[in-house]
């Protein structure tokens, strides 16, 4: 959570505290969410309704039983910066404080504070379910955010994997890459 932060530039004490109160109001309204559950869809449609709060437009996009909350504010250039933050929590019995409704509010502050109405590059911000599966929710919205050229460019920069958690993200990461290069996948 530090390093997204750090990464948006945001400042740590008032929006810390905002992003502390969001990612509690996420654990206490919603609980648990594993992906393909019920909690997991409660989750997906909070996140849906705090993104509209904050002025942007959510969109959501299902692959089978995952889906994807996303939203973009399109910028001056081509170029595309992509953040990401998964919805769901790995089981029942974990009400995923830390991984990752810390992550998720970090975000939704940050679409409130930090991005200006024109940016310089278009910014999106994707939050996917079944990360806790191995990224299937990303995986899903990665293809077809390619094959429908739904951000409006190839992407340029993503944030937010970690290879501590899954070593073998390399599918994702290549596919992030190739998008990243000229906009289409292999």
């Amino acid at each position: 959570m530090a390093f997204i932060a750090l990464a948006l530039g945001l400042a740590a004490a008032s929006t810390g505290d905002r992003a502390t109160a969001l990612a509690t109001r996420l654990v206490e309204e919603v609980g648990p969410r594993p992906a393909g559950s019920e909690g997991a869809d409660a989750a997906q449609r909070w996140v849906m309704e705090e993104i509209e709060a904050r002025g942007w437009v959510p969109r959501r996009d299902a692959y089978g039983a995952w889906s994807t909350v996303w939203a973009c504010r399109r910028g001056q250039s081509a170029r595309v910066v992509l953040f990401l933050a998964h919805t769901d929590s790995v089981h029942a019995a974990v009400p995923g404080a830390h991984d990752n409704a810390s992550s998720v509010a970090v975000l939704l502050t940050a679409m409130e504070d930090r991005i200006p109405a024109k940016p310089r590059s278009t910014v999106c911000f994707a939050f996917p379910d079944a990360e806790e599966l191995g990224l299937l929710g990303a995986e899903g919205f990665a293809v077809r955010a390619a094959d429908q050229g739904m951000l409006g460019g190839p992407i340029d920069q993503v944030m937010a994997w970690s290879d501590s958690v899954y070593p073998d993200t390399s599918a994702i990461k290549e596919r992030s890459i190739h998008l990243g290069s000229d906009g289409g996948r292999s």
